[in-house]
């Protein structure tokens, strides 16, 4: 924080690997060795009755002097929501209080993963990830979507055509001294060839 506070997102897990306490973030005071008692983002309980319920890969960034976002893939419980999408919360007091989470993207897909996030020179929220199927043909897309102004907008794919579910998909995002934000990921071009990617670029905004 502009202050020195350093916030931390984390996930509390036991020794089995078991979700205790669910999605929390301290605070720890510039000077100071002692952390904050943990604000909870998303409580799942115990979720070692039912491990197909889980938060993973939180990510933290800030867009304003007390504002930050969580970015998180979460598996969620309820049966009237898909089992699998990105959510997102936001805190504008420095990480002490946040928001009640809400679904990045609504689709009919099954799963999204693998969050990238960067601000820009605006002050707004890029997010690009991964989204995908199961049924029918297993593949998946990279997807762009901005935060701006309390809502979210989703643009265009940023892949060129589907990408293969076998192997990695690796996404960065970067923002740059010029408010420009610039998005790398790898995909699969010639689906015939399962094992040969191709490095793809794109700046996906500036001022």
């Amino acid at each position: 924080m502009p202050d020195g506070t350093l916030v931390a997102a984390y996930i509390d897990l036991d020794e089995e690997g078991d979700s205790v306490s669910g999605l929390l973030v301290r605070r720890r005071p510039a000077g100071s060795a002692e952390w904050s008692e943990p604000a909870i983002v998303i409580g799942l309980g115990n979720t070692s009755e039912d491990p197909d319920i889980r938060v993973y890969r939180p990510r933290l960034i800030r867009s304003g002097p007390e504002t930050l976002h969580l970015l998180f893939p979460y598996d969620t419980p309820q049966a009237s929501l898909l089992s699998d999408q990105i959510w997102h919360s936001v805190s504008t007091d420095g990480g002490r209080s946040w928001s009640e989470p809400d679904p990045v993207n609504a689709s009919d897909r099954d799963y999204a993963n693998q969050v990238a996030t960067a601000v820009d020179g605006r002050g707004r929220l890029h997010v690009i990830y991964l989204e995908g199927s199961f049924v029918g043909e297993a593949v998946s897309r990279v997807r762009h979507a901005i935060f701006d102004q309390g809502l979210w907008r989703q643009e265009p794919d940023l892949s060129s055509g589907p990408v293969a579910l076998e192997g990695s998909v690796g996404l960065a995002v970067a923002f740059s001294p010029g408010g420009c934000v610039h998005a790398i990921w790898d995909e699969y071009i010639d689906q015939s060839e399962s094992d040969r990617t191709h490095l793809q670029y794109r700046q996906i905004s500036c001022p």
